[in-house]
């Protein structure tokens, strides 16, 4: 139920553009290449910050469907997956040298439009990992 979207802008052999990641296959999925990188920092509260990333990873899920599978409680077990999945990608970049946060501050409906996210989805968390 927890989806994972990345937002590149400079990464090494990828090309700048919002892709899915889908865990079982570790595969990464093209979606759009149009991401407008200084809309993207406005949605921020902290856009310097945004402006260093060399991409940002986001955790999103469809709300409705996972109460619907999981009961009322499904809210807080995608915000406590998503937040555990964000804490370990912040570790592990850490480890490797490279500058890494959880953003809280984001305003979601500007992010959702500007990545084009279907319109079910909310988001939950979001990584900033920079160079």
């Amino acid at each position: 139920l927890l989806k994972i979207w990345v937002v590149c802008f400079d990464v090494l052999l990828v090309y700048p553009g919002l892709y899915r990641y889908v865990p079982l296959k570790k595969t990464l999925y093209l979606q759009t290449n149009s991401i407008d990188r200084g809309k993207f920092c406005k949605a921020h509260l902290s856009p310097e910050t945004a402006e260093n990333a060399s991409f940002a990873v986001f955790f999103t899920a469809d709300i409705e469907e996972a109460c619907n599978m999981l009961g009322e409680r499904a809210y807080r077990y995608l915000n406590m997956n998503a937040g555990f999945v964000a804490e370990i990608l912040r570790e592990s970049a850490r480890g490797l040298g490279k500058f890494a946060r959880r953003e809280p501050f984001y305003c979601e409906e500007e992010l959702r439009k500007l990545c084009k996210f279907p319109e079910r989805e909310t988001l939950l968390s979001e990584v900033l990992v920079g160079r």
